[in-house]
């Protein structure tokens, strides 16, 4: 319900001032503003006759006056579990705990910007800009946390279709793509009349993702012991102690996994709902005796779908996984739209539909060459030497 709320007033010039609404509570502070138009509505006060009215329907403080403030940084406080605060340029909105990681953030637009790390270096991406869209620093905080549920909204008259969240944090780097959708949702952000909303993971700084430059059919990622790389459709994390091997990782995508034995081709009616990544480390091929990346896969439709992994080394060898409450190295678990799993050695993964679920499977034998028997978790190899004394052709 609104009340209609008019005092007396003389302005020099209505178009300079501002109806500021403060509300100061224990948990929660809000600074809002509105501006003059002819009439007064939600966003808008109106000035007639030495009067000026305006709809009110929150108790506060109402101050009209005029303001200045900086249009290229912000400082925003961190002192309560919630906050709101509207500026000319953007509006600010958290709602966390009680103790805030920070006592306040430093918000700039277009800072200046320049990176030597790997990631935006060629591995695996090569960032041509020398500034960011928007730089978050934290004030107080050694980390790179910001408050729960931080929300910005900023006038923005560019045509972004993907953002990056990026933080070199010393001994852990994240990285985190976004891309434009209709409503905020997980990896998102929302950019409509020319306003960007975005909810970033934590500090450092927003790019554009259109100066993130990517020229191979492979993504070669610097690994670290404690790392988050998030590039949308693929999330690595590792979280480890500081003697943690480190190396480059090869991510190559294909439409299939390699089958030299025609087991999915003979033996499974899959269809593909992810590409088939392969997963190799470049200069480290201890790594995964002591590392296991968590990784996450993105799905391209919601059902109920398995994850497949093709490991064709030593041994060609095929792993269904099984789904569990928590993922671990030999099962992967479904949230948000992704399939998770540890990466216990290099292979090739990718999401499928089980188009014809079985409990058997068998082949006949047909020509002198290794057979691989595949179901599910299970498989059985049967070398070539024993085919045409022990195993007889035409045999299933």
């Amino acid at each position: 319900m609104w009340v209609e709320f008019g005092f007396a007033a003389i302005l020099d010039n209505p178009a300079a001032y501002r109806l500021m609404l403060s509300v100061q509570m224990p948990h929660k502070d809000v600074l809002s503003y509105k501006t003059p138009a002819s009439a007064y509505d939600e966003k808008h006060f109106s000035y007639q006759d030495g009067f000026v009215y305006s709809g009110i329907n929150t108790s506060g403080l109402y101050t009209l006056g005029k303001i200045s403030e900086d249009p290229s940084s912000h400082h925003i406080p961190c002192l309560k579990k919630e906050l709101g605060l509207q500026t000319q340029r953007s509006t600010y909105y958290y709602k966390g705990s009680d103790n805030p990681p920070c006592s306040a953030l430093d918000i700039s637009y277009n800072p200046s910007f320049e990176s030597s790390h790997p990631w935006l270096n060629a591995l695996p991406y090569s960032f041509s800009g020398d500034t960011a869209l928007i730089g978050i620093q934290p004030v107080s905080s050694s980390t790179d946390a910001i408050p729960e549920m931080f929300h910005i909204e900023t006038s923005s008259s560019m045509n972004l279709q993907a953002l990056v969240n990026f933080s070199t944090l010393s001994g852990y780097p994240k990285f985190v793509r976004y891309k434009r959708m209709k409503s905020l949702e997980h990896n998102s952000f929302v950019l409509e009349n020319n306003i960007l909303r975005i909810s970033p993971a934590f500090a450092g700084v927003i790019l554009d993702a259109a100066q993130l430059n990517h020229q191979n059919q492979y993504r070669d990622i610097r690994i670290y012991a404690n790392m988050l790389f998030d590039d949308y459709d693929l999330e690595l994390y590792l979280q480890a102690d500081s003697t943690a091997p480190t190396g480059t990782m090869r991510v190559s995508q294909k439409a299939s996994f390699d089958d030299p034995y025609q087991v999915f081709q003979d033996q499974y009616q899959l269809s593909m709902l992810s590409p088939v990544y392969d997963f190799r480390m470049l200069d480290n091929e201890q790594f995964f005796d002591s590392c296991q990346p968590y990784v996450r896969l993105k799905q391209n439709q919601r059902t109920d779908n398995l994850l497949f992994s093709v490991s064709n080394d030593d041994y060609y060898r095929i792993y269904s996984y099984p789904e569990a409450d928590e993922a671990d190295a030999w099962s992967f678990s479904h949230s948000e739209g992704h399939f998770a799993f540890y990466l216990p050695y290099k292979a090739q993964f990718g999401i499928v539909r089980d188009n014809q679920p079985h409990d058997s499977s068998s082949v006949t034998i047909s020509k002198v060459s290794d057979i691989h028997l595949s179901l599910y978790q299970a498989q059985a190899v049967f070398p070539a030497e024993y085919i045409g004394n022990e195993l007889p052709m035409g045999a299933d």
